[in-house]
């Protein structure tokens, strides 16, 4: 089974309970409160969460961040995330946090954020 599979299931597994109780329960809703961890209490903030979350896995494995952060909204966004535990565990940097990389971890951690960003466009 491959991560992305693995996020799929848990998706169904987030999603039935959720709309049984009367709650939409979208993939970014998804990923913001089970994923990314954050908590919201809020659909439409949990998804711009997992929004921007998404754009700077992008970012890092793109090795694109000082081209994200160019623009002040995205700088913003980016270090607020890289500062949420999700992200402070799996990055490192060197001199600066806007050269984030993911850190040297098995690649299952790497294979696991390609996961969240085919996830999150599917």
């Amino acid at each position: 089974m491959t991560q992305l599979d693995l996020l799929e299931k848990e998706y169904v597994d987030y999603k039935e309970p959720q709309e049984m109780a009367g709650f939409e329960a979208s993939r970014l809703d998804f990923l913001g409160n089970v994923v990314f961890n954050f908590t919201t209490c809020d659909t439409k903030m949990s998804e711009l969460f997992a929004t921007k979350a998404v754009e700077v896995c992008e970012a890092i494995s793109n090795k694109t961040t000082f081209d994200y952060i160019e623009n002040e909204d995205n700088y913003q966004w980016f270090l607020l995330m890289c500062n949420m535990p999700f992200f402070a565990n799996m990055i490192v940097w060197g001199n600066s946090i806007r050269g984030a990389w993911w850190g040297d971890y098995n690649d299952d951690r790497r294979e696991y954020i390609e996961a969240i960003i085919k996830f999150a466009k599917t």
